[in-house]
C-alpha cells in the first residue's frame, strides 16, 4: 500500500495536541521545522518547539515527557544552540512566549 505523507497536516494536527497537553509533539514540530517537512525550515521555530516540549511539560495524565525524552530534547537543544547566534536565541524565546500567551495561558 503506498500512503503519501502530509507533513503540512501532521504539523498542524502536532500543534493542536501540543495545546491539548501532549508535551512530545512539540519535540515532532521541531524535527518538522529544522528539516522543512510541512512547514518552513526554520532552526528558530525549530528551537521554539525544542524549549516548549521541554519547559511547559505537561502535567496532564499522558501528556509528560520520559526522562529519557528530555534528556535526548536537552541533547537536541544543546546541538542548535551552538547552530544559532545570540540574536535567534532570542527571538526562539520570544516566539515561545508568545505562543504560550496566545494558546495556553487563559
Amino acid at each position: 500500500m503506498n500512503v503519501q505523507q502530509d507533513y503540512e497536516l501532521a504539523a498542524d494536527y502536532f500543534r493542536r495536541a501540543f495545546i491539548e497537553g501532549k508535551s512530545e509533539s512539540a519535540s515532532f514540530l521541531a524535527e518538522y521545522y529544522y528539516q522543512g517537512n510541512g512547514v518552513g525550515q526554520s532552526r528558530i521555530n525549530a528551537m521554539m518547539w525544542l524549549m516548549l516540549a521541554t519547559e511547559y511539560n505537561s502535567t496532564m495524565p499522558g501528556g509528560q515527557l520520559s526522562q529519557e525524552t528530555l534528556y535526548r530534547l536537552d541533547e537536541n537543544k544543546s546541538f542548535l544552540t551552538q547552530e544559532l547566534s545570540p540574536s535567534e536565541m532570542g527571538r526562539a524565546k520570544e516566539r515561545k512566549d508568545d505562543f504560550i500567551k496566545k494558546n495556553l495561558e487563559s
